[in-house]
């Protein structure tokens, strides 16, 4: 198994993740919410969040509407008869932007739909993910009121980690629990 290395930048990122922090999603405090010392550019307006346990221990992932862009960190996309929600949450790096870990949770509407919960902590080509029937996602509210609201757990493990050259630079090793709660405001079209 390849050798997976905690950078101190990366660990710190997690470690202040962690701590939690605001919540006030409609204006919310990013540097609290994502648990680290820098604040969101102000083209990023906090619209809700992600509120996970990952191993144990409880991370702000804040959820972002770019207002230079007219873009949203929630993405609802419709095919046929079935609807698809994607709310991705992340940290705010240093420069203001969204940075890493970022984590998503993708689910299609309905009893039986697609489920899938990711954390980007490092390696953009080797997320963590879910699978199948160990990730469950439901939703309270679908949006059709302005905002989706719901919660989510699975057993998340690393894609390909065997072709990890050991130079990447992760917060975790899988396999990695994570379950938590989302609300965020839908924004855009």
């Amino acid at each position: 198994m390849n050798r997976i290395v905690k950078s101190a930048a990366l660990a710190s990122a997690f470690a202040l993740a962690s701590c939690g922090g605001g919540t006030d999603t409609a204006q919310g405090d990013t540097a609290a919410a994502s648990g680290t010392s820098a604040s969101a550019d102000s083209r990023y307006e906090q619209i809700g969040a992600i509120e996970a346990t990952v191993n144990g221990e409880a991370m702000t992932f804040p959820v972002f509407y770019d207002t230079e862009k007219d873009r949203s960190f929630v993405d609802e996309r419709e095919s046929g008869n079935i609807r698809s929600v994607n709310v991705m949450g992340a940290t705010v790096g240093e420069d203001g932007k969204p940075g890493s870990p970022r984590m998503q949770v993708l689910a299609q509407l309905g009893s039986y739909g697609m489920k899938n919960i990711t954390i980007n902590d490092g390696s953009m080509m080797h997320p963590l993910e879910s699978a199948g029937m160990q990730t469950d996602v439901t939703f309270d509210e679908d949006g059709s009121n302005g905002v989706y609201s719901g919660s989510f757990s699975g057993t998340l493990t690393r894609t390909d980690a065997e072709e990890m050259d050991g130079t990447e630079e992760v917060i975790f090793e899988g396999p990695v629990e994570v379950s938590g709660t989302f609300r965020v405001e839908k924004r855009g079209e």
